[in-house]
C-alpha cells in the first residue's frame, strides 16, 4: 500500500534521518548556548513542552515552573527561534551558496 511504500522509500528514509540529525545538532547547540547564557528556565520550559510525548498545557508548565503563562509563551517563542537559527546555521554549513541554502531550508520543513 502507499503508506508502506513511503516508509520503505530509501530517499524518504534518508531525508527523515537527515532532518532528525540536523534538528539534533541544532537543539544541542541551542542548549549549550542557552546554558552558557544562564537561560536554563527557558530551555527547561521548551524541553517540557516540545520534547514531551504529549505536551502539557501552558498552565501546567507555568505552575510547574512558578511562572506566568505569558512567560511560558515567551520562553517557547525565544527558544524556538534559537533552534531555528541553529538549524539555519547548520544548513548553511553544509550548503554552497544562498540558493542551495534556501532550497535546503524549504526541504527541511517538508521532510
Amino acid at each position: 500500500d502507499a503508506a508502506e511504500a513511503i516508509e520503505t522509500d530509501p530517499e524518504r528514509a534518508f531525508d527523515r534521518a537527515w532532518v532528525a540529525e540536523v534538528a539534533r545538532v541544532a537543539l544541542e547547540q541551542a542548549r549549550q548556548e542557552l546554558r552558557s547564557e544562564g537561560r536554563e528556565v527557558p530551555l527547561q520550559v521548551y524541553e517540557a513542552y516540545e520534547l514531551a510525548e504529549e505536551p502539557p498545557t501552558y498552565a501546567a508548565i507555568a505552575a510547574n515552573f512558578g511562572i506566568k503563562e505569558s512567560d511560558v509563551r515567551n520562553h517557547l517563542h525565544a527558544v524556538r527561534e534559537r533552534v531555528r537559527e541553529k538549524v539555519r546555521e547548520e544548513l548553511a554549513r553544509t550548503t554552497r551558496g544562498a540558493k542551495e541554502l534556501e532550497e535546503e531550508w524549504r526541504g527541511f520543513f517538508l521532510s
